[in-house]
């Protein structure tokens, strides 16, 4: 099965828009995408979990152990945007044990495609400019100051 091209009218997974914004031509149209996906599920979460520094997971770095499914077909995994609200659970003010904080995280990452958990960890290690070098702090604060605290 041929890989579909992504465009601005078919992207509809987390990867795809923040490939999208980091391969912009400009930053002004870095900007416009930002402005266009940037306030909606996931992305307003993982932007904010990734460059507000208020916002913390009560993790070790780096990619836990867990299953990794393969399969190529996104719309069999679970939508981010839908396994996001259990990361409340893995907050620094969140009252549960360190290690079921720990099974929820890798519950999450084990439920999304293999792309949006490797783009999960990395917001959790404040590393996404590492995979989307174009996508910075500053590059946020100015569409969505709140997100870079």
């Amino acid at each position: 099965m041929a890989e579909r091209e992504v465009t601005e009218s078919n992207a509809k997974h987390a990867f795809e828009f923040l490939k999208l914004i980091n391969d912009a031509k400009s930053e002004r149209n870095r900007i416009e995408l930002l402005q266009k996906w940037g306030n909606t599920l996931p992305l307003n979460m993982l932007l904010s979990l990734n460059f507000d520094s208020t916002i913390a997971l009560d993790l070790p770095p780096g990619t836990p152990p867990h299953k990794r499914d393969e399969q190529t077909h996104f719309d069999l995994f679970a939508p981010l945007a839908s396994q996001l609200v259990r990361l409340k659970a893995c907050l620094k003010t969140s009252n549960i044990r360190k290690m079921d904080k720990e099974r929820v995280f890798i519950q999450v990452i084990e439920n999304v495609s293999p792309a949006e958990a490797d783009i999960l960890v990395a917001c959790k290690d404040k590393a996404l400019t590492e995979m989307f070098p174009k996508i910075t702090k500053e590059l946020v604060a100015k569409v969505f100051p709140v997100y870079a605290r």
